[in-house]
């Protein structure tokens, strides 16, 4: 069996960068980041047989998801 550490996501340094980071795009309108990625809905998603998985329509950039990618190594879970 895979035991997974036990991290409290919310103490690393990852999640401390991304509370940073939701301060400075929380005021972002949607509407702006798909004028700024004329590729926005291809980039930010992906599917998977049958699923379609869209996050486009979040409030994330590439920041956002580098961001979250380092939270998950951090607490373990590449």
């Amino acid at each position: 069996m895979l035991l997974l550490p036990r991290i409290n996501p919310t103490s690393t340094t990852s999640y401390k960068a991304l509370e940073a980071h939701y301060q400075k795009i929380k005021s972002v309108h949607l509407s702006d980041l798909f004028k700024q990625d004329a590729k926005r809905a291809d980039n930010m998603s992906l599917k998977w047989n049958d699923v379609l998985f869209d996050y486009s329509k979040n409030r994330l950039s590439s920041e956002t998801m580098a961001l979250l990618c380092n939270l998950g190594r951090e607490c373990g879970l590449e």
